[in-house]
């Protein structure tokens, strides 16, 4: 993966090897691109990727990305709660300086899936998981117990509160 601030090189490397993935990166700037403005760039210069900064980053500006095949990564996150909130809006990776903390919270964020089911059959907006559905580092580990309830909470768009886990 080729990825630059200085976009004109990325088409020259396509056109060198297309097989190359290239992402264009963009930083906060004080007179900023639109989200449409960045989308059309991007798909002018032909790259796989968008990489932004954090702050940039917006559902609006991850769908359009999405609809247009383009991924979106962002720098810097380290925050665990900005990690949650980033992969609910839907980005495709993250730049970090805390790895093994994204590798727990996407890995959490990856098990999510089969949990929506039981939130299609919960009542009043709230849900119990049986204990046993959970992975054992899920099921034996307080604080990553926490990150799977602040997960599934950010993806159902229902309160914290609303989950239970029983035994």
């Amino acid at each position: 993966m080729v990825q630059s601030f200085y976009h004109p090189i990325l088409p020259v490397i396509k056109s060198i090897n297309p097989e190359i993935k290239t992402t264009a990166l963009f930083r906060v700037e004080k007179n900023r691109l639109s989200d449409i403005e960045i989308v059309e760039r991007a798909r002018a210069l032909k790259v796989n990727f968008i990489n932004i900064e954090k702050e940039m980053a917006s559902s609006e500006l991850v769908s359009l990305c999405h609809a247009n095949r383009i991924s979106v990564m962002l720098w810097t996150v380290n925050g665990k709660n900005e990690m949650h909130n980033y992969l609910a809006m839907g980005v495709d990776g993250m730049v970090t300086d805390y790895p093994d903390h994204l590798n727990m919270i996407h890995g959490i964020w990856s098990g999510i899936e089969r949990f929506k089911e039981l939130a299609k059959n919960a009542t009043e907006r709230a849900i119990a998981i049986p204990e046993s559905m959970l992975h054992p580092a899920v099921k034996n580990d307080s604080s990553v117990k926490a990150e799977f309830i602040k997960a599934l909470s950010l993806s159902l768009k229902i309160p914290e509160e609303a989950i239970r886990i029983i035994k």
